[in-house]
């Protein structure tokens, strides 16, 4: 394989990572339209993430709640309301991260254009 094959498969490699870190940023961004939407914070934000684990929280003092059964499912759905929040955040978090790789990426991908066209001269 030549250097000129290389600098391409490269290049190809790096154009493809920046397709994939568009998609995540197009997901956070997905995910940031979704969350300022009065809907989703009054039904998810606000009911689900906050006041949910606060309602089950105060179950798990409740005298109808205190079988092994019945504090096994608060602590489960517990669980997974902090699954949910964590997801959203993964999801955010990966999109901030890729926004970073993409102006790097871009940035090397440029620098290797110029060395090759300097190279080529």
């Amino acid at each position: 394989m030549t250097a000129a094959d290389e600098m391409e498969q490269v290049e190809k490699s790096i154009e493809i990572s920046i397709e994939a870190a568009k998609e995540a940023v197009a997901r956070k961004n997905d995910m940031d339209t979704l969350i300022r939407d009065k809907r989703f914070e009054s039904i998810f934000s606000v009911g689900y993430l906050e006041k949910e684990p606060a309602r089950l929280t105060s179950l798990l003092a409740d005298s109808d709640w205190q079988t092994e059964e019945k504090q096994q499912s608060i602590v489960d759905d517990l669980r997974a309301i902090s699954s949910f929040r964590q997801y959203v955040l993964g999801i955010k978090a990966m999109g901030s991260q890729m926004e970073r790789q993409i102006a790097g990426s871009e940035a090397q991908l440029e620098e290797m254009r110029l060395e090759a066209e300097e190279e080529g001269e």
